[in-house]
């Protein structure tokens, strides 16, 4: 079991690596009031002047789960008071939104989530919006975009930053989190809808990965997530190589695209 503060310096060492907190001034914390998202806005509340940062907080009420939603608005309003945190909280109905754009719940969720998070990081002039994904969440996304049908975005897993959001917490695990919050006697809230199998990433978390690790690979998490790095990685090279290779392929002459063939033959397919 790691020591609290081994967890503290993997994710400072992950920040640094990344950069990513350079040059930001205040960030916007993502605060479902789970365990994650906890142990994000805590880790952030005790390091704010080592990065010279405002921080403040977000929950997403998304109308689901009845009086459990309202108790997890009030945890994170009450914890944000506690610990000083400037909070704001939004309120989306998730099954309209769902039902009127043919979307899955989980997935109307998500567009509704992130379409806020902008939206309050624009009020509070934010420069940065944290999302506290762990190690484990990655897998659990590589295997789902593996199940769908992804190429190499999907497989290349959470980004670790893609435009202002950012996901510091991508290198410590789940048991990790969870071990710490214990030791610090550190409060959360459970969401009751993660027990829920119907869901297909809660069927993943729960009967497919398990077998994994207990089968094939116990650190299937560290390895998953350094093969996203890796793949990652490789997108940029390849969008690099057809963009320079689409340069000297392609004229584009008035409404014309002219292709020069002889040249394109001497590629892969």
């Amino acid at each position: 079991m790691k020591h609290q503060k081994t967890i503290e310096q993997e994710v400072i060492n992950f920040i640094k690596r990344h950069q990513l907190l350079f040059g930001a001034k205040k960030i916007l914390i993502g605060l479902s009031g789970g365990a994650d998202s906890v142990f994000a806005l805590h880790f952030f509340s005790k390091y704010q002047k080592k990065y010279g940062i405002e921080i403040s907080a977000v929950h997403i009420n998304h109308n689901l789960r009845g009086a459990e939603a309202e108790r997890d608005e009030n945890f994170c309003r009450n914890l944000c008071s506690k610990l000083h945190v400037e909070f704001s909280s939004v309120n989306v109905d998730v099954k309209i939104f769902a039902k009127k754009n043919k979307k899955s719940i989980e997935e109307a969720a998500r567009i509704l989530r992130y379409k806020k998070f902008k939206e309050i990081s624009e009020q509070t002039n934010s420069d940065l919006i944290v999302t506290a994904h762990n190690n484990n969440d990655n897998t659990e996304t590589v295997l789902l975009n593996i199940v769908n049908g992804s190429g190499l975005d999907g497989l290349s897993g959470i980004p670790v930053k893609r435009d202002i959001i950012i996901r510091p917490f991508l290198c410590v695990s789940k048991s990790d989190i969870l071990s710490y919050l214990k030791n610090e006697k550190i409060k959360f809230v459970k969401d009751s809808s993660n027990q829920n199998i119907d869901f297909d990433r809660n069927y993943i978390r729960k009967r497919i990965i398990p077998n994994l690790k207990n089968n094939l690979n116990p650190s299937l998490d560290k390895v998953v997530l350094n093969s996203s790095e890796v793949l990652r990685n490789q997108k940029k090279l390849l969008d690099f190589f057809i963009s320079n290779t689409f340069e000297n392929m392609v004229v584009l002459s008035n409404d014309d695209v002219l292709l020069r063939l002889s040249k394109l033959s001497k590629y892969p397919p």
